[in-house]
């Protein structure tokens, strides 16, 4: 729960622009599944707990956080 309040904290962050809400949700997003693998990695190799959906969903954390940083590689500046 920890990890969504710091999320949401990211995206209702005040900015100097307001013209366009994409980069906070975009910083959000990424921060949740960023800190949500590594979290869940924590887990599944310090603490050894899991089950038949832990590293698949680790993975899928990870891919979607390398998904969201390609798409900001992408994105032009100022957008």
């Amino acid at each position: 729960m920890g990890v969504s309040l710091v999320a949401l904290g990211l995206a209702c962050w005040p900015e100097q622009q307001r013209a366009q809400p994409g980069p906070a949700a975009l910083r959000a997003v990424f921060t949740y599944n960023a800190l949500i693998a590594l979290l869940l990695g924590y887990v599944g190799t310090v603490l050894q707990l899991g089950g038949p959906l832990l590293w698949p969903a680790v993975t899928l954390h990870g891919a979607v956080v390398l998904l969201l940083a390609w798409a900001r590689l992408r994105t032009p500046p100022g957008t």
